[in-house]
């Protein structure tokens, strides 16, 4: 059995920000953060990129977004009830990286029309069990 050192994991904090900018017919932005919520911290950071057509009375636009999160453990927070030793926590890092892309596009004239494709690398990991050797 496994319990928190901090109780329910009402310790939160989240630190984020944004930046933008729009050059003509291209548009740039990136987004870093951090968030902890108990012994989990996610660190992130994404990267948009948009391009748009505009024509007398639409818009055609594409983006793209490219994004990777790191998920970690602070073992520092978990006390084991019985034995001191976890051969599972003790023996591994509790980090993970996650890369992924999202794709889209979208068509205004009067209303939006559109579609997006996202976590395209997870999906493609899902859809074909392929699992990374961490050897």
């Amino acid at each position: 059995m496994r319990i928190l050192k901090n109780g329910n994991g009402a310790n939160n904090t989240s630190k984020r920000n944004k930046y933008k900018r729009k050059l003509g017919r291209v548009g740039l932005g990136g987004y870093i953060f951090s968030d902890k919520v108990g012994l989990i911290t996610t660190t992130g950071v994404q990267f948009t990129y948009a391009y748009h057509i505009s024509f007398q009375k639409s818009q055609l636009s594409f983006g793209f977004v490219s994004s990777i999160y790191q998920y970690k453990i602070d073992k520092s927070e978990i006390t084991l009830s019985g034995s001191q030793y976890d051969n599972l926590i003790d023996n591994s890092s509790l980090t993970m990286l996650i890369p992924d892309f999202h794709v889209g596009m979208a068509y205004v004239q009067g209303c939006l029309r559109g579609f997006i494709g996202t976590r395209l690398i997870t999906v493609f990991f899902a859809l074909f069990n392929f699992i990374p050797d961490r050897s």
